[in-house]
């Protein structure tokens, strides 16, 4: 590919996404959601707590973003959108606190690490208990991509989106008032 092709290919892409924000907000936010679901049952990596509360984020971001996409809810964007940029800031934030935990800085929610759930149960009882939910104790990092656990990709797609709904807001701003 040629280094004009690749520019070109950038440019449309920047082009959509600024001018349809909401449909890139929500397009990334199904992504994060297709990727969870094909790790846990395409690959076998199992979700923690700090996992699922990530996921809910992705999953109610998808649902407003593609309840606003449709043109009789055109009016409701703005309104979704800063919902939006408060729900991925939500997101950031636990997955800062994921992170956070997993470099040692901060510790993991009651009841969500390996050790918290030696000291109430037996061995047999965590493995019966992960067999029948699915879930993993937090401090148990089963995958990286390029050097980064999911937590950290997901402190950088939830900044994406919070920039996206800044500058769309921002934008709009000015052209409301000019």
């Amino acid at each position: 590919m040629s280094s004009f092709a690749i520019r070109e290919y950038a440019r449309l892409v920047w082009s959509f996404i600024n001018s349809k924000p909401l449909a890139t907000i929500t397009a990334v936010a199904g992504i994060l959601t297709v990727s969870a679901f094909v790790l846990e049952n395409g690959f076998g990596i199992r979700p923690c707590p700090m996992c699922w509360w990530q996921r809910y984020v992705h999953w109610a971001i998808t649902a407003i973003g593609l309840a606003c996409l449709s043109p009789v809810a055109a009016r409701l964007r703005p309104g979704a959108l800063g919902i939006v940029g408060m729900i991925a800031l939500i997101g950031a934030i636990i997955g800062a606190w994921q992170s956070s935990a997993q470099w040692g800085l901060l510790g993991y929610p009651d009841g969500c690490t390996s050790d918290g759930m030696q000291a109430r149960f037996s061995t047999e009882d965590i493995m019966q208990s992960l067999s029948q939910q699915g879930t993993i104790p937090c401090d148990l990092e089963t995958f990286r991509l390029f050097g980064l656990s999911l937590a950290n990709w997901n402190i950088l797609a939830m900044g994406a989106i919070i920039l996206l709904v800044l500058r769309y807001l921002l934008l709009s701003g000015r052209r409301l008032r000019a």
